[in-house]
């Protein structure tokens, strides 16, 4: 007896999809099937497209453009009474002047996201509830750290962790571009702790109260209870590992204890600051490596993109294997961070770009098996979900 086809999950919401090579960013209509293509010009290939906590807002980032930009996804829920009523409207950017030297890495937390801007040392801070009561209206806040090749993780109770530069930066910034450690700070920048344990700074993900850095020999994690209340330390690699063990790349999510970290030569690790300790979850192999990791929307599972094409689901918890899919892209993953595919999620569904094929998939997060495609031209990479999360 012939199996039956997975059914297509019912999702309420958009898919803005940004072009590797180009500077134009298409629309998905999930409920309609409808794509505009090319619908927004971002100014140049986005570095991150990322949404926001609650699905409405999204900010997607053009670095060689000295620019980000707010986009309203138009689908959400409204109080109303003892009722909540479905709002429809278009896509609108929302007129916010996020331009500055050189944005790269952004952030999106529960309550707040963070930009920072390597070239001036400038960090935005863009409160939910300010877009979602303003609008375009809205002025996201604005510190200075000084220029460096940083990074910033909003935490609870409106703090941040913000990348701490290199004291010897003035003197040769292209040797010295990679920060030290990181302090945590309130809104308005005031200093209240610091941790300057980490070596070749690159990586960051927070889970609300602690936020966790990727360093040359481990990573370095800083926590903050409250404003005055505070934490932090270093997790080294476990015994025998390469003196040039270096993770790069860290991923994290609201309420989770551990992280996820990698490097290129090291593979996947889950690292758990609390306990001190790293698990290796996936090895680095050639051809059959973690390429990249995206945290489920509700923070229970988490997907990994792997180098042969295998997408696989992990319980964020027990970091147990769920679900594993392949031979759904039409082209090898390329190593590029601008040419890898773009990944994000919805209730019941996982989405995926697939750039060689000028397309982007949606399975169904169960079992992973492909529900539908749609064509969007170009080469698509990042994308991400504004709509309906509950």
């Amino acid at each position: 007896m012939a199996a039956s086809a997975p059914e297509v999950p019912e999702v309420t919401g958009r898919l803005l999809v940004a072009d590797g090579e180009g500077s134009m960013m298409s629309v998905v209509d999930v409920g309609t099937g409808t794509v505009t293509q090319d619908a927004f010009d971002l100014g140049s290939r986005p570095t991150r497209v990322y949404a926001t906590k609650s699905g409405r807002f999204a900010i997607a980032v053009a670095t060689d453009a000295n620019d980000a930009h707010v986009f309203d996804g138009g689908v959400y829920l409204e109080p109303h009474d003892d009722h909540m009523d479905l709002i429809k409207r278009d896509v609108s950017r929302l007129e916010i002047d996020l331009s500055g030297d050189r944005p790269i890495h952004l952030y999106v937390g529960d309550d707040w996201s963070g930009l920072f801007y390597d070239g001036s040392g400038n960090v935005a801070f863009i409160a939910e509830e300010g877009l979602k009561e303003e609008g375009g209206a809205y002025t996201p806040a604005l510190i200075n750290v000084g220029a460096h090749h940083g990074a910033v993780v909003p935490l609870d109770n409106d703090l941040f962790a913000v990348s701490y530069r290199h004291p010897d930066y003035e003197s040769d910034p292209e040797r010295y571009v990679l920060p030290i450690g990181a302090e945590i700070v309130n809104v308005d920048g005031e200093s209240l702790h610091q941790e300057l344990s980490c070596d070749g700074l690159h990586g960051n993900a927070g889970n609300g109260s602690v936020a966790v850095f990727g360093c040359i020999g481990g990573v370095m994690f800083i926590e903050a209870h409250d404003d005055s209340n505070f934490h932090s330390g270093f997790v080294s690699a476990p015994e025998g590992a390469p003196e040039d063990f270096r993770l790069g790349s860290v991923w994290g999510a609201p309420g989770v204890d551990h992280f996820l970290a990698a490097g290129s030569t090291v593979g996947l690790w889950a690292v758990d600051p609390h306990e001190g300790t790293m698990e290796l979850l996936i090895p680095a192999v050639e051809g059959r490596s973690a390429v990249d990791v995206a945290f489920n929307h509700d923070g229970k599972s988490f997907l990994v993109m792997m180098g042969n094409g295998e997408l696989r689901k992990y319980d964020a918890e027990s970091l147990t294997l769920l679900a594993a899919t392949s031979g759904f892209l039409s082209g090898p993953v390329e190593g590029g961070y601008y040419s890898r595919p773009g990944m994000g999620t919805a209730p019941g569904a996982v989405f995926v770009t697939d750039p060689t094929g000028s397309q982007v998939i949606m399975l169904e997060d169960d079992d992973l098996n492909v529900v539908q495609s749609w064509n969007v031209g170009g080469m698509p990479t990042k994308l991400a979900f504004v709509g309906v999360l509950s």
